[in-house]
């Protein structure tokens, strides 16, 4: 692996998260992130993206089918939870229990609420 192998995948982390940031979906984010990569490294795009072996879709596909039911649950779980109102008693009583104006009790609170709702059965995908 070259130096400019190295700069490109540096270049498209910094990327996917600049574009994950200003609000783009990462299902466009990560291919053109990865678009970077195959051209930083010189590979050929066409069989690294489509190819039917070792290709960015190929492997993206196995990840959707591996992980779907994870995904789906995730959503029933995190609607249902909406609808029950237990994700706003959980934020409530989180936030009650911390009493300072200080910006990081904030992010101790946005921990302690993701734990917490991972604990009660959200998926963090």
């Amino acid at each position: 692996m070259n130096y400019i192998s190295i700069i490109g995948l540096i270049i498209s982390i910094i990327f996917i998260v600049y574009l994950s940031l200003k609000g783009i979906s990462v299902l466009i984010a990560a291919p053109l992130a990865t678009m970077v990569v195959i051209l930083a490294s010189q590979m050929e795009f066409f069989t690294s993206m489509f190819g039917s072996e070792n290709s960015f879709m190929t492997y993206l596909a196995e990840f959707i089918i591996n992980f779907f039911m994870v995904f789906v649950l995730g959503s029933v779980m995190a609607k249902y939870l909406d609808h029950s109102g237990a994700i706003h008693t959980i934020t409530e009583t989180v936030i009650k229990g911390i009493k300072e104006n200080n910006p990081l009790h904030g992010l101790l609170v946005v921990y302690l609420v993701t734990a917490l709702l991972t604990y009660g059965g959200i998926s963090l995908y």
